[in-house]
């Protein structure tokens, strides 16, 4: 569950206006904009950006960066990017230097639709002159490779109805057949399809699907598998179950006595990457894993106005 969601009286032009103005007022400025930024979804930020750029000829990031303070305008940068763009740096990330991040690359290709993955891909080629899909290949193999390249060549279908024959035919297929029928069936199949192709195959075998992919596969193509199995429980969203590793990225990152600048880095990605998507998860998983709220936590070990924005954002 998210803690952002987009305002509904929105208009980016009196939002754009405003970000300006605040600046007239030294003592306002900081917490006028985390209010702005904290109340307005992605999407929402991407068209303020876009109106400021129109009306005062200027980038509103090229406006705030001398005129804030330096751990401030990090988290503003964080929530000025688009979701996609924030996206492609992960997969970088995951995939430069000495060994690959497959888990990293799972949680994004197989967590977004093919819209997102098409912006995505964009956004890397523009970022880092190189092909993602490319990228990919070069550093994965086997079927975990092929799974990826499906998901960025071609997009799954979306139909809500199905058909009770083909069902049946997908749920036996997995039964009986091979890496073939489990690549086209968990990637080929709309969302609501491969929930009744799971349903009948729970139904009708001794085991259930979860237990024939572990049975069928290993290593990160069981990761790949078990997290699209995941998101079709859910319809398609992205499952509650990685709200527990995010959890221990955000104690790492605050755990220090002195939290570092690449830890502050890290924390901010990470609130602003999920607080549109699962940051209210994460931070139910946070309190039972330590015993302390996210918020606690960061008013002890964060100051200044970084902790103003970042709490708007809980």
């Amino acid at each position: 569950m998210a803690s952002i969601y987009p305002v509904i009286a929105f208009n980016p032009e009196n939002d754009a206006k405003y970000m300006h103005e605040t600046f007239q007022d030294e003592n306002c400025r900081e917490k006028d904009i985390a209010y702005i930024l904290s109340n307005r979804s992605n999407s929402q930020r991407q068209e303020i950006k876009q109106a400021f750029t129109k009306t005062y000829k200027q980038e509103i990031l090229e406006f705030w960066k001398n005129k804030l303070e330096v751990d401030f305008y990090k988290v503003v940068m964080c929530l000025m990017q688009a979701d996609s763009e924030t996206d492609a740096k992960h997969l970088h990330n995951a995939i430069k230097g000495l060994g690959t991040n497959e888990k990293v690359l799972v949680e994004i290709l197989l967590s977004r639709t093919y819209a997102q993955i098409q912006e995505i891909k964009l956004h890397y080629k523009r970022l880092f002159k190189k092909d993602l899909e490319k990228d990919v290949a070069g550093d994965t193999s086997g079927n975990l490779a092929k799974i990826f390249k499906i998901v960025q060549t071609k997009a799954r279908p979306t139909p809500t109805k199905y058909d009770k024959e083909s069902v049946i035919t997908d749920a036996k297929l997995l039964s009986t057949g091979g890496d073939a029928a489990f690549l086209e069936i968990f990637t080929g199949r709309s969302w609501a399809h491969l929930q009744s192709v799971f349903d009948y195959y729970d139904q009708n075998n001794k085991t259930n699907i979860e237990a024939a992919v572990k049975k069928h596969s290993s290593g990160d193509y069981r990761r790949a598998l078990m997290h699209i199995v995941a998101m079709t429980r859910l319809g398609g969203k992205e499952p509650a179950a990685l709200s527990e590793p995010y959890a221990e990225k955000l104690h790492h990152y605050l755990n220090a006595k002195s939290v570092k600048d690449k830890d502050k880095d890290g924390l901010v990605e990470m609130i602003a990457g999920h607080c549109e998507r699962d940051l209210a998860d994460i931070q139910r998983v946070y309190k039972t894993a330590y015993n302390k709220t996210l918020q606690e936590t960061i008013k002890e070990k964060i100051k200044g106005d970084m902790l103003v924005i970042l709490l708007t954002l809980l």
